[in-house]
C-alpha cells in the first residue's frame, strides 16, 4: 500500500510536471498574442477613425465651401450688386447723421407694410425675384438669402420676414469688416423662429475696382446639410461621427442631442490638434472609457473673419468614436477561442501526461516489486523491463546481482554441505576409534 502510495505520488508529480512545461510556454505566448493582437487592433482602428476623421472633415468643409462659393457668386451677379450700389448711391454726400434718418425712414416704411408677409414697393422687384428663383433652386439648402449695402440696410431680400436694419448683425459687421470685405462663417445657432439651427455663411460685395466692400450676402444654410455629412458616418451599430468647436461645444451629433454632451477639458486637450490624429480616450463624452477616438481639425481653403464660428480663433473638429465593447469586439471572440483552445490543449497535455506518466512509473513499479521479492531471497526472480532505457539497464543489473547472489548462496550451500558431510565423516571415525579403543580396554 505505502508503495502503491508512493508510485501515485511519482505519477502525479510527473503529470504535474508535464502539465506545467506544457502550460507555461502556452500562457506565454496567449499573453504575448493578446497584447499583440491588441495593439494591432489599436493601431489599425485609430488609422481607420483617422482616416473617417478626415473624410467627415472634409464633407463639412465642402457644404460649407459650397455656400461660400454661392455667396460669392450671387455677390457678382450683376442685378444684385447693381441693387446694392443703387441703394449706396442714396448715402453718397450725406453725413452720418443724414444717413441714420434715411435708414430710420426707409425702416419705419418696411415695419408699415399692410402685410408682413409682403414686400414693401421701395424693394427691387426684378432683384427679389430672381433671389426668390434661386432660392426655390436650392430650397433643400438654403433657408434665406440677405443682401445688404454698406450701411447694413437690407436691400434685397428672399424673406419679407427679415429685419431690414442689418448692422449690428454679426454677420454684416464681419464680411463687411470696415470696407475691407473678409469672409465669415457663423457658428451654429438655434432660430427660434424656424425651430432649428442655422449657419450663416457672408461674404462681401465689392467695387468696381473690387478692393472696397459696399455691401454684403449672407446666405443662411440648413444645418441638416451638415448634419447629413456627419451622419452618414457610421461605424459597426454604436460607432459615429460629431463635429465639435475647439471651444469644447457640441454642434452636431446623430445620437445626442448637443445640449446632452458634455465634452471634457481632458479630451478637447487630446484632439485639439494642428493635425489628423487618433487617441486613447478615457472618457469620450458617450460613456465609454479608454475608447479609441479619431478626430480631424475642419481646414477651409480660404481665410475667414476672426469672429467666424463662434469668434477668438475657434475651430470645428471631426470627431469619431465607437464603444470600447464594440471596438474590441474581435479580439474579445479572439480570446474566447484561444481560451476554448487552450482548455482544448490543456486536456489533450493531462490525457498525454497521465499516459507518458503511465509508461514511466509503471517500470518502476516492476523493478520496485523485484527488487522487493529479491530482497526476500526469491533469487530465481527475473526483472522483465524492456523500456530500452536506463530503468532496462538497472533491472539487467539487479537481474545479474540475482544471478551472482543465487551463484553465491548456492556455493555456500555446496560448501555447507561439504562441510557437513566431511564432519559427519570424522565424527563417525572418531567414533568408531572411540569404540576400538573401549573394546581394548576392556580386553586388556
Amino acid at each position: 500500500m505505502k508503495h502503491s502510495r508512493r508510485s501515485q505520488s511519482l505519477q502525479r508529480r510527473i503529470i504535474t510536471a508535464m502539465v506545467l512545461i506544457g502550460l507555461l510556454p502556452l500562457s506565454l505566448a496567449f499573453v504575448i498574442t493578446y497584447l499583440e493582437e491588441r495593439q494591432a487592433i489599436r493601431n489599425a482602428i485609430g488609422r481607420d477613425f483617422r482616416q473617417i476623421a478626415i473624410e467627415a472633415a472634409g464633407k463639412v468643409e465642402l457644404q460649407v465651401m459650397q455656400g461660400v462659393s454661392e455667396a460669392r457668386q450671387l455677390a457678382t451677379i450683376p442685378i444684385l450688386r447693381g441693387a446694392v450700389i443703387d441703394s449706396n448711391r442714396s448715402y453718397v454726400g450725406r453725413d452720418h447723421a443724414a444717413i441714420g434718418r434715411i435708414m430710420r425712414e426707409w425702416e419705419r416704411r418696411w415695419a408699415m407694410r399692410p402685410r408682413q408677409d409682403q414686400y414693401p414697393d421701395f424693394i427691387n422687384k426684378m432683384a427679389t425675384d430672381y433671389l426668390n428663383e434661386w432660392l426655390r433652386i436650392r430650397k433643400a439648402e438654403y433657408v434665406a438669402i440677405f443682401v445688404t449695402d454698406a450701411q447694413g440696410a437690407l436691400v434685397v431680400s428672399s424673406t419679407p420676414e427679415a429685419q431690414y436694419d442689418q448692422s449690428q448683425a454679426l454677420w454684416w459687421k464681419a464680411a463687411l469688416n470696415g470696407g475691407n470685405g473678409q469672409i465669415y462663417v457663423s457658428d451654429l445657432v438655434f432660430d427660434e423662429k424656424l425651430g432649428f439651427h442655422v449657419l450663416d455663411v457672408a461674404v462681401p460685395v465689392l467695387d468696381d475696382a473690387q478692393k472696397v466692400a459696399v455691401g454684403a450676402v449672407n446666405v443662411r444654410l440648413r444645418r441638416d446639410e451638415l448634419f447629413k455629412a456627419i451622419q452618414e458616418v457610421r461605424i459597426g451599430e454604436q460607432g459615429h461621427a460629431m463635429l465639435l468647436s475647439t471651444a469644447g461645444r457640441p454642434l452636431i451629433c446623430p445620437v445626442l442631442s448637443p445640449d446632452k454632451h458634455t465634452i471634457n477639458a481632458s479630451l478637447m486637450r487630446q484632439i485639439t490638434q494642428p493635425t489628423a490624429g487618433w487617441v486613447v480616450a478615457e472618457d469620450d463624452s458617450h460613456g465609454g472609457r479608454n475608447a479609441i477616438v479619431g478626430y480631424a481639425p475642419v481646414r477651409f481653403p480660404v481665410a475667414l473673419a476672426r469672429e467666424s464660428l463662434g469668434g477668438d480663433g475657434v475651430q470645428w473638429i471631426a470627431f469619431v468614436r465607437q464603444d470600447p465593447q464594440e471596438t474590441f469586439a474581435p479580439l474579445t471572440q479572439l480570446i474566447w477561442k484561444v481560451s476554448a483552445g487552450a482548455i482544448g490543449v490543456f486536456v489533450l497535455m493531462l490525457l498525454a501526461g497521465s499516459f507518458l506518466a503511465r509508461r514511466i512509473v509503471r517500470p518502476i513499479q516492476v523493478l520496485q516489486e523485484g527488487a522487493a521479492m529479491i530482497g526476500r531471497g526469491q533469487l530465481d526472480h527475473r526483472l522483465a523491463i524492456t523500456t530500452g532505457d536506463e530503468i532496462e539497464k538497472l533491472a539487467d543489473s539487479f537481474n545479474q546481482m540475482a544471478a551472482s547472489l543465487r551463484q553465491h548462496t548456492e556455493g555456500l550451500e555446496h560448501e555447507v554441505a561439504r562441510r557437513t558431510r566431511d564432519l559427519r565423516e570424522s565424527q563417525e571415525r572418531y567414533k568408531i576409534l572411540f569404540d576400538e579403543a573401549a573394546d581394548s580396554v576392556i580386553m586388556v
